[in-house]
């Protein structure tokens, strides 16, 4: 993550992204790669964090569109057979029993091991940012987000 001052009517602010204005995105960042904006200063605290919905909806986009390609999904919708298969916020390490609702970011169906297309399901209690920092995705799905915002910078 990458903390950006940005001037809003001339004082400074501050914006989270997932990206650097460089390389693809030298000519300016797309709106949807903002997680979000620190509410005042600099301090780095959920309650000081607002997210940004354009950057949930690409977020929840490309899993919904591109996680079925990713082998750590594809391996636990082999194991689970049937049933929602959930892509796990990283942050909160290895789940193992109850997992906080904020650190599942959603849900695939599955169906005889097979990640049902069309399925996801978007967890709408997942925070982009909790008390164990900002969500961390695997991989796959973080490569293909990379991927999808570095097409928007280019438009």
């Amino acid at each position: 993550m990458y903390v950006l001052e940005i001037p809003i009517d001339g004082r400074p602010s501050y914006i989270v992204s997932v990206a650097k204005p460089e390389g693809p995105f030298a000519g300016g960042l797309p709106k949807e790669a903002v997680v979000g904006q620190l509410i005042e200063g600099t301090e780095l605290r959920p309650d000081n964090f607002a997210e940004n919905p354009l950057f949930q909806g690409i977020m929840h986009a490309v899993i919904a569109a591109r996680g079925s390609e990713c082998e750590g999904l594809l391996a636990a919708a082999a194991a689970q057979q049937n049933g929602p298969v959930y892509v796990s916020d990283r942050r909160a390490g290895k789940f193992e029993g109850d997992v906080a609702k904020e650190d599942i970011i959603g849900a695939f169906e599955v169906s005889d091991g097979l990640i049902i297309i069309d399925s996801y399901m978007p967890n709408p209690e997942h925070s982009l940012m909790s008390d164990k920092g900002f969500f961390v995705l695997d991989r796959c799905l973080y490569d293909k987000l990379m991927e999808e915002l570095g097409k928007l910078a280019g438009r």
